[in-house]
This record gives C-alpha cells, structure tokens and sequence, in this order.
C-alpha cells in the first residue's frame, strides 16, 4: 500500500491562521525519505526524524472524506503535524544520517521496505538524502510567505 502526503500552506494574518490557496507543500512527489525526516512515516531509513507528529494545531478540523464543502482540504487519515517553516529552514542537513532502508526477500517476495541494522546502511549528509527538491521546495514556500505548514498522510 503506498502512502501520500496531504498539506496546506498558512500564514498568520491579524489573530487568525490563514490557508494560502493553490499551496500544498510537499504533495506531488511521495518520497518515504521525506516522511521519516518530517514525522517518523514509513521510515526504513531510520533517520531520525525533525519531530514526531504534533497532531493538529489548534482551530483546524479534519474534512471528511466526503468534502462537504470547497473551503475544507482533505488532510490524510494518519500521524497529522505541523511545523514552522523557520523550523525547517533553520535545521542542521548538513549533518550525517545513515540511510538504513533495504531490500530483501520476506516470504519469498522481494520487498524494498526493509531496515538493515545500525552499521550497515549508507551514510551522507541529510542535504544529500531528502534531495535538491526538498531544498527547492523550502525556497518556492518562502517566496509565498508561508509560515506553518499543516499536514498528515494517508495509506
């Protein structure tokens, strides 16, 4: 079963939260590298991750999967966070990570969700591991004034 990211964009306009429309940061290339760093989701990598999910922040409410209205946004079913986007920008990636994800045979099929113990995985720097796209991403979110990012995901 694949998983997929779910988002919105937010700035802060007076008191109030505000979704920025056309802006979901992150959907559009489901990478598992990029789950485990931002919520510790399907992470064969074993990287450690910016944050476990923190939930919802506070005035948000799920939409259904019915959408009942154009204003909600589905969000995913599962491990729902939020982070700043000062949080990520300011973050070490230039720090080492060992990429532990595998692939193996288990039941006599081949999977690639594997986890090969400490020590044995490839080793670089984060920036190398989430790739020039994340990078790119955190500049496009930047220019829109984005300040949280508000997510979950779905399987």
């Amino acid at each position: 079963m694949v998983t997929d990211i779910f988002s919105r964009a937010e700035r802060k306009v007076g008191e109030e939260w505000e979704a920025i429309p056309g802006l979901q940061p992150f959907s559009g290339w489901p990478s598992y590298r990029l789950f485990g760093f931002l919520a510790n989701v399907r992470n064969y990598s074993a990287v450690e991750p910016i944050s476990d999910p923190r939930g919802l922040p506070p005035g948000i409410e799920l939409a259904s999967s019915e959408f009942d209205g154009p204003d909600e946004e589905w969000l995913g079913e599962h491990d729902h966070s939020w982070l700043w986007l000062s949080e990520l920008q300011a973050f070490d990636f230039d720090r080492i990570v060992e990429d532990r994800r595998t692939t193996g045979m288990v039941g006599g099929l081949r999977h690639g969700n594997l986890t090969a113990p400490a020590g044995e995985g490839v080793k670089m720097t984060l920036r190398e591991f989430l790739g020039v796209g994340f990078f790119e991403e955190l500049v496009r979110l930047e220019k829109a004034g984005v300040e949280r990012i508000v997510f979950g995901f779905g399987s």
